[in-house]
């Protein structure tokens, strides 16, 4: 499998690519099922991830997510600035109103031009209503959301998309902008406060070891190849 891996922010734009963000969680899952589009960009999103990938390659890899420790109001920014429309898919119907109501809040100049939660049953219907989007932004879990980008992709849609895991519904149920307190995003432990808010995650973060071990074993028998954007 072969993965297109952005170092850093200068790397990301609203260029009309697919951009992914990786842990060693969602970077597991998409070996485990063994291909990947290359035409999705990839970016790192996990220090340990990104530390180990800056060790292993020689080259700095910068850590990168789609949320408001990093990249996510220079997206929203930028299509307010250049009147670009965006369409949200992802998390429960609350979840997703919620987050749209705060969004519209905070940039009252953006074109939301549709949203919908990611329950919905007729997949046709929602590709017909993003294809015309400028920018697509899919809060769904790893794997899944990736081949939302490429279905979207498949049935028209030639603006940038974004995947951006559990941000929707983190930004929903918080009453402050950013999800981490700036204590916690400071000392870079995240994944504990992750944790202690959202259990279940728990399971997910148990498993880093083994999925750090696979990556790097992948690596090692050229099962994985990354080619540094």
């Amino acid at each position: 499998m072969k993965l297109n891996i952005v170092s850093s922010r200068d790397g990301v734009s609203l260029n009309k690519h697919l951009y992914s963000f990786l842990n060693p969680y969602s970077l597991a899952e998409l070996l485990k099922c063994g291909v990947v589009n290359e035409s999705i960009k990839f970016c790192v999103d996990g220090g340990a991830l990104a530390k180990f990938f800056s060790y292993y390659f020689g080259h700095n890899f910068e850590r990168m997510s789609f949320d408001f420790t990093s990249i996510a109001n220079d997206v929203f920014e930028e299509c307010e600035k250049n009147s670009l429309s965006i369409s949200f898919v992802g998390a429960t119907k609350d979840e997703m109103n919620l987050f749209v109501d705060k969004i519209k809040r905070k940039y009252p100049e953006l074109n939301i031009l549709y949203s919908i939660n990611g329950y919905y049953r007729d997949e046709d219907e929602v590709m017909k209503r993003i294809y015309k989007s400028d920018v697509l932004v899919v809060s769904m879990g790893a794997v899944k959301q990736e081949n939302f980008l490429l279905a979207a992709r498949s049935s028209g849609f030639e603006g940038t998309g974004f995947t951006c895991g559990g941000f929707v519904r983190q930004y929903s149920s918080t009453e402050n902008e950013i999800y981490y307190p700036k204590l916690i995003n400071k000392l870079k432990i995240r994944f504990l406060y992750r944790v202690y808010k959202e259990p279940h995650t728990l399971r997910r973060y148990i498993k880093y070891p083994l999925n750090m071990l696979s990556i790097y074993v992948a690596l090692k028998k050229g099962k994985l190849v990354v080619n540094k954007l």
